[in-house]
């Protein structure tokens, strides 16, 4: 699990400048290898531009299914 959690967090940093991760924590596991994280933190709508001056906290649940 620490794998994940380490592997989300430095793919948000790298591909999503508009979403600052804060906290991570498993939703669900299931024995098929269906795993569920649900993600808080800060979101930037024009981080993407370098403009970091207007946010909003926000929660995203993401699913991964093998």
């Amino acid at each position: 699990m620490l794998a994940l959690y380490v592997a989300t967090a430095i793919a948000l940093q790298r591909w999503e400048p508009r979403f600052r991760l804060s906290r991570c924590a498993l939703s669900e596991a299931d024995p098929q290898g269906r795993t569920g994280l649900v993600l808080h933190g800060t979101y930037y709508p024009r981080g993407h531009l370098g403009d970091y001056s207007v946010s909003e906290d926000a929660t995203m649940r993401v699913v991964r299914t093998l």
